[in-house]
């Protein structure tokens, strides 16, 4: 960008670089059809992960994903997401009977469950 250029993200007239609009410019390079974003810039930044490239779709379609299986579980500090939804997980469970098993869903299922330990909830 010249000097002289509009910066349509922050809406100034100089070189910007101020880390937001980095990361929006960015965003809408990497993610152009997401309405959402939010989550166009936390997918990145890194700080989300689409479970359309990294779980597994155990429930439901690609249209209507119900549960995925995560075959690592990144801990807190990460958030998850399905870009071709648009929608963000709302809890993440260990089964109890098979401790190495991480399921996501799009709903608080995993809150309060005997069958599942709650991991990450939103």
């Amino acid at each position: 960008m010249s000097d002289d250029e509009f910066c349509a993200y922050c809406a100034g007239y100089t070189p910007c670089r101020r880390a937001s609009c980095v990361l929006e410019a960015k965003a809408e390079a990497m993610y152009p059809q997401l309405r959402n974003r939010a989550m166009a810039r936390a997918l990145a930044s890194g700080k989300c992960i689409d479970l359309d490239e990294a779980g597994i779709l155990v429930e439901g379609t690609n249209e209507r994903p119900i549960l995925y299986q995560l075959p690592v579980f990144l801990g807190l500090g990460v958030d998850y997401c399905h870009v071709p939804t648009e929608s963000w997980v709302w809890s993440i469970g260990r089964e109890v009977k098979s401790p190495g098993r991480v399921l996501v869903a799009f709903d608080g299922r995993f809150y309060s469950s005997a069958m599942y330990e709650c991991l990450w909830l939103r």
